[in-house]
């Protein structure tokens, strides 16, 4: 097993040598207990394994890597990935991942498939890596891209498979996939049009990894804006923000619609819940100034409307009176 190089590769290799992977779920994960008496962590890696948690150079942060036993104890070696992957742009996540280093038959038995370079098992977190190859650094900083995107939060969307919440709204990731062009969570035939694999690259991109756009379509090849949203998705993961609450009296003397414009600045999830007091029955609907796109209109003091908008940057929610009288709870949710 080789250290990682100190410097970048002056190129990335062809797109056929570079394909990852990323794994379906597996089945319940074992404890391993590190070399030096840390605490057990939740990462299946084959028996005989060397290494365990290791702290990096520079910014003494933990990284758990592991060794395959095919490879002879080469301590730097492993040391040089430790260091690699938290000299990475990173955030909180750091803490959960596992990376193990294998061979390449090794790695291929683990990921299976024989065609790959690496792989990803998002259920325990764990980075299967090369430990021969030249582009080494490239593969391991497109796995690290998964790994934050398995800890990242795209409501309703898993970011697993979407990308982040602000890098898959400023790469249209939602708009094409409706549209049929982006196939998210496709590790075959639509490998190149998948979201998840271009956040893989768009990560490796942001860390000046590698050079070169192959592995994925020039669809989702990253300008400034992009780039500049993943870096924010990674260094402050988006979070739901708390929904907002408005209180409305309706009466049959006062206007009979309420008329609210909110801001979507990120694709996502609008939820409208209202809550009638008295008599009230009020009806809504969401849309644009010149179209409503989704009402509910059910008997009764209680409603509720979801409706997961992409690309729409203003949404219109109206609210009547049905019937009756009182004041309607208003909760509005939207990404932001």
């Amino acid at each position: 097993m080789r250290g990682l190089d100190p410097a970048p590769v002056p190129a990335l290799l062809s797109e056929s040598s570079l394909r990852d992977r990323v794994l379906p779920g597996r089945p319940a994960v074992k404890a391993r207990a590190a070399e030096d008496g840390a605490a057990p962590r939740a990462a299946s890696v084959p028996d005989g394994a060397w290494g365990g948690v290791l702290q990096a150079a520079g910014s003494g942060e933990d990284v758990e890597v592991w060794g395959s036993p095919s490879y002879p104890r080469n301590q730097a070696a492993l040391q040089s990935y430790a260091d690699f992957v938290a000299g990475l742009v990173h955030g909180p996540e750091l803490a959960s991942v596992t990376v193990y280093v294998a061979p390449q038959g090794e790695l291929e038995r683990l990921c299976e498939s024989s065609n790959s370079a690496a792989c990803y098992d998002p259920r325990e977190q764990l980075m299967i890596v090369p430990g021969d190859a030249d582009d080494a650094r490239g593969v391991v900083a497109h796995e690290y891209g998964h790994h934050v995107a398995e800890n990242s939060d795209n409501f309703p969307w898993p970011a697993g498979v979407f990308g982040p919440k602000r890098w898959a709204t400023s790469a249209h990731v939602c708009f094409r996939w409706r549209a049929g062009t982006y196939w998210p969570g496709d590790e075959g035939a639509h490998y190149r049009l998948n979201p998840g694999e271009g956040w893989a690259e768009t990560y490796r991109a942001l860390n000046r990894e590698g050079r070169g756009w192959t592995l994925v379509s020039g669809l989702l090849r990253p300008g400034a804006a992009q780039l500049a949203a993943a870096r924010r998705d990674v260094l402050s993961p988006w979070e739901p923000p708390e929904p907002a609450v408005l209180f409305r009296r309706f009466s049959p003397v006062t206007r009979q619609l309420v008329v609210l414009d909110f801001r979507v600045p990120l694709d996502g999830r609008f939820d409208v819940r209202i809550v009638s007091s008295g008599s009230l029955d009020a009806d809504t609907a969401v849309g644009t100034r010149g179209r409503m796109l989704k009402y509910s209109a059910h008997y009764g003091r209680r409603e509720h409307l979801r409706y997961d908008p992409c690309g729409l940057r203003l949404l219109r929610l109206v609210v009547g009176r049905d019937t009756g009288t009182g004041t309607a709870k208003i909760t509005v949710s939207w990404p932001r």
